[in-house]
């Protein structure tokens, strides 16, 4: 006969439960810069991302997907960015496929506008002359203009080119005989 000795042997495993942290963007910081040459500007991105889950992350623009970057690559500039008119647009980011790990900032965009506006201020009629011609003085006040002033046209006759900053400037002749109607377009250069 034999006689089995079963011994209970008793083990205490001390669990380490490490705590990963949860996913996190923090300081999401958008810098416009200023406006280039074809009125638009570019916008540098810059965040720290905590515990992300890969090395990737989404860019919206305004609530639409823009692009997809890693985050090595930060910060990053937006060329020409497509704040789509918006005065206060705003940049969204999300560790790639990870709703849960964004953040949302805003920034006020700069006014790059390349609306040129030029409005004739005063426009007078010189006396005639001796075969009949008159010439005309006008003031213009503008804004958004470029850096080549302007031309003078109408009547199929251009008048010339103009620079911006003089007080007034003088056109013609014209045929001053009472009945007919002249124009005078202003175009920037």
């Amino acid at each position: 006969m034999f006689k089995a000795i079963i011994s209970t042997v008793s083990f205490s495993f001390l669990l380490a439960i490490t705590s990963f942290g949860q996913c996190a963007v923090n300081d999401l910081t958008l810098i416009p810069t200023d406006c280039n040459g074809d009125g638009n500007y570019d916008l540098i991105v810059n965040f720290n991302a905590q515990n992300p889950d890969n090395d990737f992350f989404d860019l919206f623009i305004n609530d639409d997907f823009f692009a997809f970057y890693s985050l090595a690559d930060l910060p990053i500039t937006i060329e020409n960015f497509p704040d789509e008119g918006f005065i206060v647009p705003f940049v969204g980011i999300c560790i790639n496929d990870n709703s849960d790990c964004c953040s949302v900032n805003e920034f006020e965009a700069p006014s790059c506008s390349n609306d040129c506006e030029v409005v004739i201020t005063v426009l007078e009629a010189h006396d005639c002359d001796a075969d009949g011609n008159f010439l005309v003085d006008f003031e213009i006040e503008y804004s958004g203009q470029g850096n080549d002033g302007f031309t003078v046209f109408g009547n199929g006759q251009n008048y010339g080119n103009f620079p911006y900053g003089q007080t007034f400037y003088t056109v013609g002749p014209f045929k001053g005989n009472g009945t007919s109607v002249y124009e005078l377009i202003i175009q920037d250069v």
